[in-house]
């Protein structure tokens, strides 16, 4: 069975990414514990209407940045996280890896730079991981990086 890919990466980001419902504040939208924003998000608030409700499309690949649609023009648009040196290259399960050594560190009394320290840790410990010569920590890690078991293992 066959099907035709998009003609753009980013509509195969659109196909594959999870939706959700958020609301536009001033500081953005938030979708787990990280900020989005940009201007042409802030634009989407209209002067009447305080926190307008939007459709947004979340991918499991990077947390660096969602997707928005445009009400007025039905259309998604990319929207960047405001903490770009910890989202940068982050995938979602890395994320939630950090969020829960976060919590367990500091309960809900954690700072952004504990959070980007957290995300150095785990980073440090998958690398460590991926040099370990048991094949179980090695694909452990590579599923933590979302890479392939075998391309980890050299075998492919």
């Amino acid at each position: 069975m066959a099907f035709e890919l998009p003609a753009y990466p980013h509509q195969l980001d659109l196909m594959i990414g999870h939706d959700a419902t958020r609301t536009v504040f001033h500081y953005g939208i938030e979708y787990d514990c990280l900020k989005y924003n940009s201007t042409l998000l802030q634009s989407f608030k209209h002067p009447l209407k305080d926190r307008p409700n939007v459709d947004i499309r979340v991918y499991e690949h990077d947390v660096s940045f969602i997707d928005v649609r445009d009400p007025v023009h039905d259309e998604f648009v990319r929207v960047p996280a405001v903490d770009t040196d910890y989202a940068d290259g982050l995938n979602r399960h890395t994320h939630m890896l950090v969020r829960n050594l976060v919590r367990q560190r500091f309960k809900d009394e954690w700072t952004h730079q504990q959070l980007r320290e957290a995300k150095r840790d785990i980073q440090a410990m998958v690398a460590e991981a991926l040099k370990d010569h048991k094949t179980a920590k090695r694909k452990a890690a590579a599923a933590a990086r979302l890479h392939d078991s075998e391309e980890v293992l050299g075998t492919r």
